[in-house]
């Protein structure tokens, strides 16, 4: 079950995006770990802004960490972007704002 989750992950987030006036080809998923074991306990939120942090992102807030799938805004290269990254696979996308 998991599993089939983690997958609807990126077209759920792949909607959100294109809802919101990005195309597809400017979403890039990063991070993406399909070699995780079925059975483990979900990226934390204070885990998944580390590594957001380690990708370059600056002045990180947690939106909303909740769920299948977290929601920060942050900042890289002076730029304001949303992220949407999923606790269960580790993989992010982040939407310039």
């Amino acid at each position: 079950m998991k599993k089939v989750i983690a997958k609807m992950a990126a077209p759920i987030a792949l909607a959100i995006a294109m809802s919101a006036g990005v195309s597809a080809n400017e979403i890039k998923w990063h991070g993406i770990n399909n070699e995780r074991p079925a059975a483990f306990t979900p990226i934390s939120c204070s885990e998944a802004r580390k590594m957001l942090v380690s990708h370059g992102f600056t002045h990180l807030r947690a939106r909303d960490c909740s769920g299948m799938q977290y929601r920060f805004e942050a900042k890289r290269q002076e730029v304001a972007h949303v992220i949407l990254f999923s606790p269960e696979s580790g993989g992010w996308v982040a939407l310039p704002r």
